[in-house]
């Protein structure tokens, strides 16, 4: 998702953009479509989205969706750990 912002911020810097007119094409964005994402951003909210996602691939190629503490599984190796934040 973040190289999608960049790029469609160099888009709409214009030519010869500089990091004052991305910074300005960032602030500029309202609810911009990045692929079934929406982006906003303000001069006040570098936020971007309100949405993160985490899956865990086991060493056995297992998918797992994890949606909050209680999914995650037992067997988890040893050391690996999982930070969930929200906002």
């Amino acid at each position: 998702a973040a190289a999608k912002v960049l790029v469609e911020a160099l888009k709409r810097a214009g030519k010869d953009p500089t990091p004052e007119r991305i910074k300005t094409a960032l602030e500029g964005f309202k609810h911009v479509d990045i692929g079934g994402l929406e982006v906003t951003f303000s001069p006040t909210d570098h936020t971007g989205l309100d949405y993160s996602d985490l899956s865990i691939i086991t060493a056995e190629g297992t998918h797992l969706e994890v949606l909050g503490r209680h999914n995650i599984p037992e067997s988890m190796p040893k050391g690996f750990k999982v930070s969930i934040a929200h906002r």
